[in-house]
Parts: structure tokens; sequence; C-alpha cells
């Protein structure tokens, strides 16, 4: 849907491709940038003898034969696709996915309250994975 607002408002010109195609260099360097970042972070904190093992894991699991990097390229090279459209790609069986998974996430969320004393979330988007920092701010 955000698609669809964005092209009825920019509309399919040369200046809308530019732009989004544009955002999407910037948005995947960024991403890439931080992964990078807080990988180097996370192998800082590791024994020097062990940090060649995590970057051998970490460069595996982003650009292995199964990383997210060769299985993310063609998507990725599909939106600068003049006349791309993110219904291109049938999704259907992902979102017909969706109302069992908010189910079981509130299930968890339900259950994580119980066992740790918050109250119970109003829905998923509400998740107790925040419930500390808010916790945290009342008690200062």
């Amino acid at each position: 849907m955000a698609f669809d607002v964005y092209e009825s408002i920019m509309g399919g010109g040369l200046k809308a491709y530019a732009l989004r195609t544009g955002s999407m260099v910037l948005t995947t360097a960024g991403f890439l940038g931080l992964v990078l970042y807080y990988q180097q972070s996370l192998l800082k904190a590791v024994p020097r003898k062990d940090r060649f093992i995590g970057l051998g894991r970490f460069l595996n699991y982003a650009v292995g034969p199964s990383g997210f990097v060769p299985r993310l390229t063609l998507p990725w090279l599909a939106y600068f696709r003049p006349g791309f459209h993110p219904w291109d790609h049938d999704n259907h069986e992902l979102l017909a996915a969706m109302p069992p998974l908010m189910l079981e996430i509130e299930h968890a969320a339900s259950i994580r309250a119980a066992t740790n004393g918050f109250s119970k979330p109003e829905s998923a988007m509400e998740t107790p994975y925040f419930a500390p920092i808010r916790r945290s701010k009342a008690a200062v």
C-alpha cells in the first residue's frame, strides 16, 4: 500500500524513479554499514584467537551459498526495474501466514508477561520486549 501511495503522489516519471532507486541505494548502504559496524563490535568482544572463526561464520552467513546477500540480490535488483511494483513478487502465502503468526506472538508475549510480572500486552504490537525499558524509566 505504501508503494501505491508513493506512486500516486510522485507519479511514474524519471524524477520519481531516481528518488525511489536512490533511496534504496542509500538505505542499503546504511543498513549494510550498520551490520558491519555491529559485527565488528561483536568481534572485538571475543578473544583474539576466536575472531577469525567468528568472522568466518559471519561471512558464511552473509555471503555464503545460502547467505542473505545471495538470496536477496535478485529481488533487490528487481526493485530497480522501471515499472516495478511489489506485487510483481507474489507473496500471498506469506500474508496468509500472518494471522497465525500474530496469534503465536501474542501467546508468547502473554506467557512472558505472566512469568516476568509484566501486564499482558493488548496486542503483539505492544510486545513485552519494551516493558523493561518502560519499567526502568518509571523507576528513575
